[in-house]
């Protein structure tokens, strides 16, 4: 019995000491780390700073849902992406900026508020090409923390691999997506009468492919309400562009005419037969200029003459643009034309050989009889 009672003190002593020692442990954490991709400073700031792009950073042992929310604010910019995963509602949040050097977010992650969760950006090397990130999280411990950590090796072995897999995969990302483009030059394309289905849309350059594939999604369930059928890919037709702002429209066509639903944004359209020369980007929205250039120096050295009064428009592959990587997106590029006109070319190799001049007949003198 004295020797139960003395193993029983001696766990008893243990547990007190092990509780003294958690509590004395620190009360705040700290876990960074750093990766170099070679990429310009704003534009990495830009991806990290765009929720949209949080679906393809975050690990997918913890973003492994389609279900998404977004937040905007008044300006239309996202502000915070909500989903649900094991039953568990986490978020990212935009709280503070600095220009193109620094970002502080809430994240929700493991059921825990990570409110002390910032990134830097820094030049590597005064080189404008490559950037410096470094990211941080920063908070309190509980009690309870500080059990967890003392049993898993610390808030560096909770938190450490989640940083690793975020920073890989923005340099994965941000080096294909802004890097790796193809664009080919198709030449004559005839697009075909057929009816409609559109919405008027106003976006930034930053959010335009983001507000499309929104715009996709609402004609497409349209289409769906009123028992129709898409029939192609979607349509951008340009009203105005500005180095801020663009407004336009976009169209899906249909299989056959849509009854008008009253009191919606969506209206029911048709277009009209138009031959353009046409062009293919497939990579990111940012090389859009560069396919526009190769379709317009493509038609010029080919003859062509555009037709003045019919604007320039692009197709978006509708199944494209929902893909996580930009190098998977297709755009095209059209420019209406006119056809080219019909050269009558004349065989000038035969030559018709002169008919023979006959000599006239010598006429019979009359004789005397």
């Amino acid at each position: 019995m004295r020797i139960l009672k003395y193993l029983f003190l001696l766990v008893v002593l243990t547990l007190v000491s092990l509780t003294v020692y958690i509590a004395t442990l620190e009360n705040k954490y700290h876990v960074s780390r750093s990766i170099v991709v070679n990429q310009p400073q704003e534009l990495v700031f830009d991806y990290v700073h765009d929720l949209n792009n949080w679906a393809e950073i975050l690990p997918s042992r913890i973003f492994d849902t389609k279900t998404v929310s977004f937040v905007r604010d008044k300006m239309g910019t996202t502000t915070q992406m909500d989903w649900i995963s094991s039953n568990v509602k986490k978020s990212v949040q935009n709280l503070k900026s600095f220009k193109t050097d620094s970002l502080q977010q809430r994240i929700v992650l493991l059921q825990e508020d990570l409110a002390g969760f910032s990134w830097h950006f820094d030049t590597k090397n005064k080189n404008p090409k490559k950037t410096e990130i470094k990211v941080e999280i920063e908070g309190q411990v509980s009690f309870q923390d500080k059990i967890e950590f003392f049993l898993k090796g610390g808030a560096q072995a909770k938190y450490d691999d989640i940083l690793y897999d975020m920073i890989h995969n923005i340099k994965n990302n941000v080096e294909r997506n802004f890097t790796e483009y193809k664009i080919t030059a198709i030449g004559e394309y005839n697009f075909k009468p057929t009816y409609t289905v559109k919405v008027r849309n106003v976006s930034t350059p930053k959010s335009m492919k983001e507000d499309v594939a929104l715009a996709v999604s609402q004609l497409e369930d349209y289409i769906k309400s009123v028992q129709g059928k898409a029939a192609g890919n979607a349509r951008i037709d340009f009203v105005e562009k500005k180095a801020d702002r663009i407004e336009y429209f976009v169209s899906i066509p249909t299989s056959k005419k849509l009854n008008q639903s009253m009191g919606d944004d969506i209206k029911i359209d048709s277009t009209k037969a138009v031959l353009t020369y046409k062009s293919e980007l497939k990579g990111n929205y940012i090389f859009i200029n560069k396919n526009n250039n190769t379709a317009y120096n493509d038609l010029v050295k080919a003859g062509y003459n555009r037709q003045p009064n019919a604007p320039y428009f692009e197709v978006w592959n509708r199944k494209a643009i929902k893909s996580k990587q930009a190098t998977n997106w297709i755009f095209e590029s059209h420019y209406p034309i006119y056809p080219k006109a019909k050269v009558v070319v004349r065989d000038t190799s035969y030559v018709a050989k002169p008919k023979p001049v006959i000599a006239p007949k010598e006429l019979k003198k009359d004789t005397l009889k």
